[in-house]
């Protein structure tokens, strides 16, 4: 569990400083001003930044998205173990078959006895 956690939270931390790396350079690309340089708004034009901004924020809301359904499928299958565990799975189970008779009625019955 703990090292899912720690890969999901290298992974979310990864895809949120690349997704505001680009959020910063498309701010600066857009802002017109010439004094405000970034690498990477001279190496990207403003729409390409966009883009990669866009994909690097669909990323991160997967990843934590796929981080907490599979952290509450943890807590559930926890829940389930705990619910179980004075749960008798024992080998011995028998069932025994007898003919049920009563005095009332004409027919038949069956009773089964699980132990």
């Amino acid at each position: 569990v703990y090292a899912i956690l720690g890969t999901a939270g290298y992974f979310i931390g990864y895809n949120y400083n690349k997704y505001t790396e680009y959020r910063q350079a498309y701010i600066y690309a857009i802002d017109g001003d010439i004094g405000t340089k970034n690498k990477l708004s001279e190496s990207y034009d403003a729409q390409s930044l966009q883009r990669l901004q866009n994909n690097y924020k669909k990323d991160l809301d997967i990843i934590v998205l796929l981080t907490s359904v599979g952290y509450a499928l943890q807590i559930m299958d926890a829940v389930a173990s705990a619910h179980l565990k004075n749960f008798d799975v024992s080998r011995d189970i028998s069932m025994q078959v007898k003919p049920m008779v009563q005095n009332n009625f004409v027919g038949m019955g069956l009773v089964m006895n699980f132990k």
